[in-house]
């Protein structure tokens, strides 16, 4: 399907090319560095991957051990490194904190972190000059919150907000109507998504959308959907890797569903 990049509501490339996305956004996020360099700034730069479809420009084909999601991650690297030397060519390193934020990221996914499959030596040299938040977790089901709290330079609240217009997505639920159907076949009925029957089946087989783009697992009759993987080597390779919690967790429910 044909793309188009936008400035507020005008077209200014026709036939955009995802693969390009890196190049231009981060040479957008230059020319803004350049222009506010007198005075204090928050740059947001938000990528559009890594996630599918995973186009990258043709010097980054296969330049990982990861297949496609591993050379878009090492585009990222590539040009998250064009930005921070920027600020050091402008004399803005030593008064600019860089944060990098990703959704859905593994632990073991980085290089700092012990991964053999994907080369990230711009993030592994922030990791070791800088800080690794090896211990922090969204308290959110998505990452909405996450980048609400940079913007606004507040902290998520532990409370829940208040006075909403509308209720919270968990209070009220709209699934389509095949799926409301299938439901009522298992009606008082418990399944586990742990444990295959006979014929493949575990009974968890649907997911319908909860809160805003989470999914949890709802009990229907149905074709098996094959959705887990064995976490990635790192996982044994890092210095005590079998001995994170989120790594024995993952790879021992790997084994006790397969």
């Amino acid at each position: 399907m044909p793309l188009a990049w936008y400035e507020g509501r005008k077209a200014v490339v026709d036939d955009a090319d995802p693969a390009t996305a890196a190049r231009r956004l981060t040479d957008a996020a230059l020319d803004f560095v350049d222009d506010h360099r007198d005075g204090p700034f928050l740059a947001v730069l938000s990528h559009l991957g890594p996630h599918a479809p995973y186009r990258v420009e043709p010097r980054f084909h296969g330049a990982s051990a990861a297949g496609a999601y591993g050379d878009l991650v090492e585009q990222l690297d590539h040009y998250l490194g064009v930005l921070l030397r920027h600020l050091d060519r402008r004399r803005l390193t030593r008064r600019t904190l860089v944060i990098v934020y990703c959704d859905d990221l593994g632990y073991g996914d980085p290089g700092c972190h012990g991964s053999p499959l994907v080369t990230t030596p711009v993030i592994d040299g922030m990791a070791r000059r800088g800080m690794r938040l090896a211990d922090f977790y969204a308290g959110a089901p998505t990452c909405t919150p996450s980048r609400a709290s940079l913007l606004d330079r507040l902290l998520r609240a532990a409370r829940e907000p208040r006075d909403r217009a509308l209720p919270r997505p968990h209070q009220r639920a709209v699934v389509a109507r095949d799926v409301a159907a299938r439901l009522e076949t298992v009606r008082g009925t418990v399944a586990s998504p742990w444990r295959r029957q006979a014929d493949g089946r575990t009974g968890m087989e649907v997911t319908v959308p909860y809160h805003t783009t989470a999914e949890v697992c709802i009990p229907v009759r149905g074709t098996a959907i094959r959705s887990l993987r064995s976490p990635l080597p790192a996982a044994r390779d890092h210095p005590g890797g079998e001995r994170y919690a989120v790594y024995r967790a993952t790879a021992g429910t790997y084994r006790f569903t397969t």
